[in-house]
């Protein structure tokens, strides 16, 4: 594997030990939002600059379960799947948040339940945006992708499985009874793939969609060599790239999705704000997308570093020019 010249890291906000951030997203004007499984609820952090120094969090809303992806579908209305994890049968909930009238000045908006999953549903994790009325939620314990029809004219959204798989799956064994199966997805509209990590197989894969009817067009494909504790993922459409959260390896990679060649951005030579990266999203400034991103991180959850678990992090990552 590679290794490519290094990113730079800037901390953008810490959280207390055992915060475990899940998933990231970034708004029109620069805030950000993150899920956490624990505690179960959605921080708020105002738009960064690196005059900012470390941001406060806030917490917009807390929820009976953990919370897992977040999607935004058009400007200001997010989705939020929240999740039971322990015990992995438990109720899983798609959320509404409509932030288009909030300002600081405002107390935050609450987010209103729109969908019950079906009882057949494991654990929701990472999700993902097809169309302004289509999205996708990945379920690490059923080893399939929902697929969520929502309509414009406000009635309630409808689920059903998109796709089950074997590339999909967990593990069976139980020295991986905590490795998700499939965990991250994205889509990509320049090539019409959806991207997909199974963190229990250590894969990395794609599959394609009928742009017409959204569904999904054969079997998954792998695109690089097995290996990464894959968790999340952004794609760089332009640049036909991924890059890969590999959690409790403590790393971003870099993956051509032409050819699948895995480059090291950070995390070799360890680093010490590194620690349990969970997710990414693209900053939203003036040409950012391909350069500049935001990860969340866990502290080391999954894997302590030295057999302590650390502070949890949002960070500021600028990749270098390709």
């Amino acid at each position: 594997m590679a290794t490519a010249a290094k990113a730079q890291v800037q901390v953008v906000a810490s959280f207390p030990p055992f915060t475990f951030l899940e998933n990231i997203i970034v708004r029109h004007d620069g805030s950000i939002l993150v899920t956490a499984v624990n505690p179960r609820c959605l921080f708020y952090l105002p738009p960064w600059t690196s005059f900012s120094g470390e941001l406060m969090p806030q917490t917009i809303c807390t929820f009976e379960e953990p919370a897992m992806g977040i999607v935004e579908l058009e400007t200001d209305i997010f989705y939020i799947s929240t999740s039971s994890i322990i015990p992995p049968t438990g109720p899983s909930t798609l959320w509404k948040l409509d932030m288009r009238t909030f300002s600081l000045s405002n107390v935050f908006p609450k987010p209103v339940s729109v969908l019950e999953f079906p009882p057949e549903t494991g654990v929701l994790n990472g999700s993902a945006v097809l169309s302004p009325t289509v999205l996708l939620c990945a379920d690490s314990v059923a080893d399939c992708i929902w697929r969520v029809d929502v309509p414009k004219d406000g009635t309630a959204p409808s689920t059903r499985i998109w796709m089950k798989h074997c590339m999909l799956a967990h593990s069976n064994d139980p020295k991986l009874h905590d490795s998700p199966g499939v965990n991250g997805i994205k889509f990509n509209t320049k090539d019409g793939y959806l991207y997909f990590t199974t963190t229990a197989q250590t894969l990395f894969g794609r599959i394609r969609v009928d742009l017409q009817s959204l569904d999904p067009v054969g079997d998954p494909e792998e695109v690089a060599k097995r290996g990464m504790m894959a968790d999340d993922l952004i794609v760089d459409e332009e640049a036909s790239f991924a890059y890969v959260t590999t959690h409790r390896q403590n790393t971003i990679e870099r993956i051509s999705l032409n050819d699948g060649a895995r480059v090291n951005c950070v995390g070799e030579p360890f680093h010490v704000n590194m620690i349990g990266p969970t997710a990414g999203a693209w900053g939203r400034g003036p040409n950012e997308a391909g350069k500049v991103a935001y990860f969340s991180t866990d502290g080391g959850i999954k894997n302590p570093h030295d057999g302590v678990v650390k502070h949890s992090k949002v960070l500021r990552i600028s990749f270098p020019t390709i």
